[in-house]
């Protein structure tokens, strides 16, 4: 079996939540946290590629992993691949770096379509987990979890294209690097709402606004998260991708800020 190369014009890589002035914004930064960035697949045509790293980052992150095939940090792992041609059909070999460029783990002879699997995910996210730093570990060998009450996610209401699915996959990531136990299945005293809200703004760009509300366990708003920017109109009527992605870490940290607000007050008996 061959791959077929496929030739296209290179298209500006649209960045929606992108400051276009230079000045940062807070709650979109990238933070410096343990991730992992899915890089490049040596020997494969870039569409292939492309599409099977945005697959596979997906999967990861139902995993809990901070996975991104667009940033990383100082702090990021990275997982990059090359394509070994065998009689039976092509396979890859990954590889899994520490941020000081130590191999941490090799993954040879997956298949290509099994890379971007739920298992090859999981497999990976243990990698990486087993890999962290011990005083990042709780005795579990897992992320250590902060005190408290578990989260729930709600469903993110009024996104366009994917948008709730993604936003929601990549808040659930965001959270679980942040040591955040998102539960599922079970009840919560608090839950996150995302609401998305897209308005025309000029002829061809739309504003985008995005409130994320921790709710207590009667609904009552505790404290929120707000983000909002100028987009190509229609830009995210389809993927969003790297958007949930920078979105999600922003959000994050927000939600950490307020869990942070109301222990404090817990404690301060406010």
């Amino acid at each position: 079996m061959a791959l077929a190369t496929v030739l296209g014009a290179c298209q500006p890589v649209p960045q929606p939540f992108a400051d276009e002035s230079g000045a940062s914004n807070p709650l979109l930064q990238v933070p410096e946290t343990h991730g992992l960035f899915v890089g490049s697949l040596d020997g494969i045509p870039g569409e292939y590629s492309d599409r099977l790293r945005r697959r596979l980052a997906e999967a990861l992150q139902e995993e809990g992993v901070l996975a991104s095939v667009r940033s990383g940090n100082g702090r990021s792992y990275w997982l990059t691949g090359s394509v070994r041609w065998t009689g039976s059909g092509g396979r890859l070999d990954w590889r899994l770096q520490a941020p000081d460029g130590s191999v941490v783990a090799l993954f040879e002879g997956v298949d290509p379509e099994a890379s971007a699997s739920p298992s090859f995910a999981r497999e990976v996210a243990v990698a990486l987990r087993r890999s962290l730093p011990e005083e990042e570990l709780s005795p579990g060998g897992t992320a250590a979890e902060v005190e408290g009450p578990a989260m729930a996610l709600a469903d993110v209401e009024g996104a366009p294209g994917d948008g709730s699915v993604a936003l929601t996959r990549a808040l659930r990531a965001a959270l679980a690097m942040r040591g955040i136990r998102v539960a599922t299945g079970e009840e919560t005293d608090l839950t996150v709402r995302g609401e998305v809200d897209v308005s025309p703004a000029r002829p061809g760009v739309e504003r985008v606004d995005l409130l994320w509300s921790v709710l207590g366990p009667e609904g009552e708003v505790l404290g929120t998260v707000e983000q909002s920017n100028e987009i190509a109109a229609g830009s995210l009527n389809g993927r969003w991708g790297s958007v949930a992605e920078a979105a999600a870490q922003g959000a994050a940290d927000g939600i950490v800020g307020v869990l942070d607000g109301l222990h404090s007050r817990s404690v301060g008996g406010g």
